[in-house]
């Protein structure tokens, strides 16, 4: 059990970055304070990759924060990112994918010795 997050009937806008290797995708959250709107925009990763256009809207039906860190010139950075597993756009449904099928692992030692190629 832990902290998942989803998405009301409204949905989601996405901006998408492009300014390394691979895109980087945010949203943006906002909550009005008496008369001010406070915005933040929250860093997403999904799991299994995607290619979002910039602005699309999406509903999220399962998402979990995670906790990002890196060293930049000798400091550590944290941050909070939401890993994205199902969401769905006007195209249809998205289920991320795992890389590797538990089907094709060998069930026995055995079985993975037989395809190490030193021994």
């Amino acid at each position: 059990m832990g902290i998942r997050i989803a998405t009301d009937d409204r949905g989601i806008k996405v901006w998408r970055f492009d300014s390394g290797q691979y895109p980087s995708y945010v949203v943006q959250v906002s909550k009005k304070e008496g008369d001010t709107w406070i915005k933040k925009y929250q860093k997403i990763h999904f799991k299994g990759g995607a290619d979002i256009p910039n602005g699309t809207v999406i509903h999220i039906h399962d998402a979990f924060p995670a906790l990002e860190s890196w060293v930049k010139d000798g400091q550590q950075y944290k941050r909070i990112v939401w890993i994205i597993m199902e969401w769905s756009d006007g195209a249809g449904p998205y289920q991320a994918q795992s890389q590797q099928s538990f089907d094709d692992l060998p069930d026995s030692f055995q079985a993975s010795e037989d395809e190490i190629p030193f021994k």
